[in-house]
C-alpha cells in the first residue's frame, strides 16, 4: 500500500506498507520509495520573502515551503519580524502579514534580515516533523536618484496616420553602484523651464502634479494628438525634468532635455529615434 499526502504544507508523510510495533501496540508507517531517501517522504525547508508584484506599498509577506522533488508552496506569513523597521515595518492583516519598504536614510540600497517564528517541516529519512525558523531578506532600494530608459516607441493613431505618438517608459533607480532599479510605489511629477505654445491647436497634457509611480516605473506619452493643421505644426517644451515629491520637497531624479513635438516627427533631447538603454542623471 502506498499512501502519499499532496496537501501542501499539511502533508508530512508518505509510507508503502505498515508495520506492527509490538513495543508501542500501534502501527508504523516505512517510508516509501526504499532506501534511506524515501520516495515521497521529502525534504522540505521553509524561507520567506516579500511579494512585490503588486508594485505598492504595503506588500504582502510570503512563507515558502520546499520540498526535494523540486515543488513548492508559497502561503501569507505572520508574526514576522523585521531586522530594521527604520526600513521595513511589518504589520499583521487580515491576509497576513504585510511589508512597508522605506528607502534608507543614507540614500543607498540595503538587504534587510526578516525572520518567522518556528514552523514544522518533515526531515527524511525519518519523516519527523521538525521546528525551524524561517528567515529571509528584503531589498531596500536607495532613493530615487536616477532614469533609465527601459522603452521607447514611436506610432501612428489609425485614426490620424499622419500624426505620430512617442512612448517613454523610465525605470527609477537609486545611487548604489550598480544602480538597484527602484521597484515601489514612487510619487513623481515633471517640471520644464519654458513651455511654448502649441500650433496644432490642441490640448495637451502633462504631469506636473504628484502621482504615484507604481512598480517605480514612469511613463510618458509625446503627441499633438489628432488635428486639422497637420504638417510640422506642434510645440516645444525646453528642460523636461522629473522629480520624486517626498517630504514637501521636490528633488530632481532625471533631466531629460528639450522636448520638440510635433504632428510629423518628436525629438527628445535632440534624438529622433529611440533612445532606450539610455541613463538620465539629475
Amino acid at each position: 500500500m502506498l499512501l502519499s499526502g499532496r496537501n501542501g504544507h499539511l502533508s508530512k508523510l508518505s509510507f508503502d506498507k505498515l508495520i506492527h510495533n509490538a513495543d508501542e501496540s500501534d502501527y508504523v508507517g516505512l517510508p516509501g520509495g526504499g532506501g534511506g531517501g524515501g520516495g515521497g517522504c521529502f525534504t522540505e525547508t521553509a524561507s520567506l520573502f516579500v511579494d512585490f508584484s503588486s508594485g505598492s506599498n504595503p506588500y504582502h509577506v510570503m512563507l515558502e515551503y520546499n520540498w526535494e522533488d523540486g515543488s513548492f508552496e508559497d502561503v501569507p506569513a505572520s508574526s514576522i519580524v523585521s531586522g530594521n523597521s527604520a526600513m521595513v515595518q511589518i504589520n499583521a492583516s487580515a491576509n497576513g502579514d504585510m511589508a512597508t519598504i522605506i528607502p534608507a536614510a543614507d540614500g543607498q540600497g540595503h538587504l534587510v534580515a526578516i525572520n518567522g517564528p518556528p514552523t514544522s517541516v518533515t526531515d527524511c529519512p525519518a519523516c519527523s516533523a521538525d521546528n525551524v525558523t524561517p528567515t529571509g531578506t528584503v531589498p531596500v532600494p536607495g532613493n530615487p536618484a536616477q532614469l533609465l530608459v527601459i522603452g521607447d516607441t514611436t506610432t501612428f493613431p489609425t485614426n490620424c496616420p499622419n500624426t505620430k505618438i512617442r512612448t517613454l517608459a523610465y525605470q527609477i533607480q537609486d545611487a548604489s553602484s550598480p544602480p538597484n532599479d527602484v521597484t515601489m510605489d514612487v510619487p513623481t511629477k515633471e517640471q520644464f523651464a519654458m513651455k511654448s505654445a502649441n500650433s496644432c491647436n490642441t490640448a495637451i497634457t502633462t504631469s506636473e502634479t504628484c502621482t504615484g509611480t507604481p512598480g517605480g516605473i514612469i511613463h510618458d506619452t509625446l503627441t499633438v494628438g489628432c488635428n486639422s493643421v497637420g504638417g510640422s505644426c506642434g510645440y516645444t517644451y525646453s528642460k523636461q525634468q522629473w522629480v520624486w515629491c517626498h517630504e514637501g520637497i521636490s528633488t530632481v531624479i532625471g533631466t531629460v532635455g528639450d522636448l520638440i513635438v510635433h504632428n510629423n516627427a518628436i525629438s527628445v533631447n535632440g534624438s529622433f529615434t529611440s533612445i532606450k538603454g539610455t541613463i538620465i542623471k539629475p
